[in-house]
């Protein structure tokens, strides 16, 4: 108990602190001692920053003063010290333009390397843009861009500037036209085609000027004749295969190989020109003419939905007119590559021509009747179709008659053969015959026709109106009679399965 209360005592006996009260004056010194530490805190953060902005200006300026810099040089011969790449071009550009405009040329390209070392300089060391200029116009070669003409996807000739080109395509212009008339052909292409043949264009190339040559010489050149090139046919070859191996056209190809015809057939192994024998820039002559030609007369039709689509018969026939045509030709080198019509004026007028066709559909084969008697009066029927000839059966229906009867189409057609006829081998047997050859490969033979009765020709259309002919017995015939054949396809058939009168 009693060290417990030593204890206590001698906590209870430990020094406090003790606080010392300041006068209203020591508080007024030491807010002003404050103030003054942060004043000169501030300033000494503020002189920091100064020194650090002066360093990085000097820095920087020690970097302009000390800037990498462009030095020029062709081969070993320096030219000067320029700020940058910009500067240069600029330098080539107007040096570009200042040669273009004194040797009247579109432009100019420099044939030697400019090499651009960069090497740390201040800018007092720029040269003048007089001395590098000097440089580059004492050290550079050029080439020049040069008109190229292109005829037929061949260079044919190079020209310095718009001014020869002019020159020299108006001289072999005028040579064949044999007047003084002048084109800006450079800035009118459209006058190109007008004047000259071909597929022709202006190209452009840079080249040296001992490459160019006098406007003699350029005319010369481009009036000579093209050289020969010819194409060995190959199997499978045509015209138009030809023409697109070789970017021509067949119009080209038929000009090239005079007697030629579009649908002209190759031979393997054929040669055939590909050039036409013409100038290398071949000029184009017009000549007008004037002439009298046919019109044609409109066609109105009448439509028959009783009649099968192939009948035709003529109600007014209609008349041709006239007409006076002026065209123009081009011609180059005497030969005529176009003609075009410029005017045409009526004369007479053309008369429509009235036909009645037919509508009604056309059966793929013939049914009975549709084939009529090709003899409307006859006395008997001598033989039918098949009958026994000895060496062969026979292959059409014979018409008696005592007199000649009249024969007519035994179906709507056209008349393709009329006049003295053979058998199939050769033989004349039919006589006089007439052929009709109708639609869907059907034919019908008439022989044995009187001499000179023959009233229709070759082309002529026909029905089951028109009269063909009379019955004779030309031929081989043993009497007055008519020969009737039906053929399809070129094959007989009995005639009396397709006509009404005929029995078997």
């Amino acid at each position: 108990m009693n060290e417990n209360m030593d204890k206590n005592m001698n906590e209870n006996n430990e020094e406090k602190p003790t606080f010392k009260a300041m006068t209203i004056s020591q508080v007024k010194k030491e807010n002003k001692r404050n103030k003054m530490m942060k004043e000169i805190s501030g300033k000494k953060t503020l002189t920091g920053f100064i020194i650090f902005v002066c360093a990085i200006a000097l820095v920087f300026l020690g970097l302009k003063l000390n800037k990498k810099m462009l030095v020029l040089s062709i081969g070993d011969t320096n030219i000067g010290i320029v700020e940058n790449r910009k500067v240069l071009n600029e330098y080539e550009a107007k040096l570009r333009k200042e040669i273009s405009e004194e040797e009247n040329v579109l432009d100019v390209e420099f044939k030697e390397e400019i090499r651009v070392d960069k090497i740390k300089f201040d800018k007092t060391k720029l040269s003048s843009s007089e001395k590098v200029l000097e440089g580059l116009r004492n050290n550079l070669t050029y080439r020049i861009k040069a008109y190229v003409l292109v005829v037929n996807s061949n260079e044919v000739a190079m020209f310095k500037n718009k001014d020869q080109f002019n020159a020299v395509l108006n001289r072999v212009r005028n040579n064949v036209y044999n007047d003084n008339q002048t084109f800006d052909f450079a800035n009118e292409q459209s006058k190109i085609k007008e004047y000259f043949y071909g597929s022709i264009h202006i190209d452009y190339k840079f080249v040296d000027l001992n490459e160019l040559t006098q406007n003699d010489k350029l005319v010369k050149r481009l009036e000579e004749k093209q050289e020969s090139k010819t194409y060995k046919v190959k199997t499978n070859d045509s015209l138009i295969v030809i023409a697109n191996k070789y970017d021509m056209t067949v119009e080209e190809l038929l000009l090239a190989n005079r007697g030629f015809t579009e649908n002209q057939v190759l031979r393997t192994g054929q040669e055939i020109n590909l050039v036409l024998p013409m100038a290398k820039l071949p000029v184009i002559k017009y000549t007008d003419e004037e002439y009298e030609a046919v019109v044609e007369p409109n066609v109105e039709k009448i439509i028959n939905n009783d009649q099968y689509e192939d009948y035709q018969s003529v109600i007014e026939a209609g008349s041709e007119g006239k007409k006076r045509v002026n065209v123009r030709i081009k011609m180059v080198d005497d030969t005529e590559i176009a003609k075009e019509i410029v005017k045409e004026v009526v004369l007479e007028e053309a008369q429509t021509r009235v036909i009645e066709v037919g509508a009604k559909k056309l059966p793929n084969k013939p049914e009975k009747g549709l084939f009529q008697l090709p003899v409307r009066n006859y006395r008997l029927i001598t033989e039918y179709f098949g009958g026994n000839r000895g060496s062969y059966n026979h292959k059409g229906v014979d018409f008696a008659d005592n007199g000649y009867s009249e024969i007519y189409a035994a179906y709507p057609g056209k008349v393709t053969f009329a006049g003295y006829g053979t058998h199939d081998n050769g033989n004349t047997g039919y006589g006089y015959l007439v052929i009709v050859t109708h639609s869907n490969g059907w034919q019908t033979y008439y022989a044995h026709l009187k001499e000179d009765s023959i009233c229709v020709e070759v082309g002529d259309k026909v029905d089951s109106n028109t009269m063909l002919a009379l019955m004779g017995s030309t031929g081989d015939s043993t009497g007055q009679h008519l020969h009737f054949e039906l053929r399809k396809n070129g094959e007989h058939v009995n005639p009396a399965d397709y006509i009404f009168g005929i029995e078997d």
